[in-house]
Order: C-alpha cells, then structure tokens, then sequence
C-alpha cells in the first residue's frame, strides 16, 4: 500500500514538473513569436531602394550591436543572473514547486522570462 502511494506522489511530482517545463517553454515561445512578428514588419517596412535599406540594416544593426554589449555590462544583468543561477534556489525563492497545473505553468514561464532577460538579447 506504500509502495502505491510513493508511485502516485511521484507521478504527481512529474506531472507537476511537465507543467513547469512546459510554463518555461511558453515563455520563449513567446518571446519567438515577438521576435519573428518584429523582423517580420520590418522587412514589410523596406523601402523601395535597395541601397536605401541595406544602409538602415546596417545602421540598426550597429545600434542594435551597442544597445546588446552595454546591456551585458549593466546591473540588470547581474541580477538576473543572480536569480537564475539554480534552478532549485530559484523555486525555493519564488514559493516552491505548485500543487496545481496553473500554478506550476506559472512559476515555469516566471522562470523562463528570467532566462530570458539573462540570455535573450
């Protein structure tokens, strides 16, 4: 009889883990979708010369370039970082694993937008 109950609390724990994982998943799907949607209305934007829009690429481009090393440098990353470094300690932080499948998805796409933040952009 113990052994049954073991069986279940382990399925429920994996089941629960799925959820988060899947919450984790979500996030970067999201975070794809916006950057696909983005490069996507640029490229509806070009203009009508050629020689035009290869200048702005490269002209965004550098920006974009500088914008992503200052933020490596920034604080914002560090803390981040810091809150991402185990995937335990991170959970313990932010309440414990979840009893429901809500909950769970939650605190997965919680953590995947951290990751995000971290190594995104």
């Amino acid at each position: 009889m113990r052994a049954l109950a073991d069986r279940r609390r382990t399925r429920i724990g994996l089941s629960r883990r799925r959820f988060g994982f899947g919450g984790y998943c979500l996030a970067w799907i999201v975070f794809s979708l916006i950057a696909t949607l983005a490069q996507w209305g640029f490229e509806r934007a070009a203009l009508p010369d050629a020689h035009d829009w290869q200048a702005l690429a490269v002209s965004f481009g550098g920006c974009l370039l500088i914008v992503a090393g200052l933020y490596q440098w920034s604080p914002l990353k560090d803390v981040l970082l810091a809150a991402i470094a185990g995937a335990m300690l991170f959970v313990q932080r932010h309440g414990g694993f979840r009893r429901d499948a809500k909950g769970s998805i939650a605190l997965g796409a919680r953590h995947g937008a951290y990751c995000i933040g971290c190594w995104g952009p």
